[in-house]
C-alpha cells in the first residue's frame, strides 16, 4: 500500500505525512481539501479495497490541477463504481498514457 503513495509523487516520510496518496485512518490525517476514501482495485473480475488513501475529490480532470494535487500530473478517475477522485493516469495497453475515466473529463 505504501507503494501506492509514492507512486502518486507526494513522497513518504513523516515530512509528507498527509500529503496525496499517502495512507490514512480519518480525514483529519490529510490536509486541507484532501478526504481520507477507500483505494478500489479491479481483482478477478471484480472490485477490492486496497485500504484508504488521501485523495481530492473531483468531477473533471481540471478538478486535479488544483488544490492539493497541483502539479502531481494526475487524473479524474472513478473505478469500480467508487467516488471520483484524482489519480495517477492508467497506462492503456499499447504503453501511453490513458486518462480511463469513468468521471467526465474536460
Amino acid at each position: 500500500m505504501l507503494l501506492v503513495a509514492c507512486l502518486y509523487g507526494a513522497g513518504c516520510g513523516d515530512a509528507t505525512s498527509g500529503a496525496e496518496g499517502i495512507v490514512c485512518d480519518t480525514d483529519s490525517d490529510c490536509m486541507g481539501g484532501l478526504r481520507c476514501l477507500n483505494y478500489w482495485v479491479v481483482v478477478d473480475g471484480g472490485c477490492a479495497s486496497e485500504g484508504t488513501l488521501c485523495v481530492q475529490l473531483c468531477q473533471t480532470d481540471s478538478d486535479c490541477a488544483t488544490g492539493a494535487s497541483a502539479g502531481l500530473g494526475l487524473t479524474c478517475f472513478s473505478s469500480c463504481g467508487g467516488t471520483a477522485t484524482c489519480e495517477a493516469p492508467v497506462a492503456s495497453p499499447d504503453g501511453g498514457p490513458e486518462a480511463a475515466s469513468e468521471a467526465a473529463s474536460d
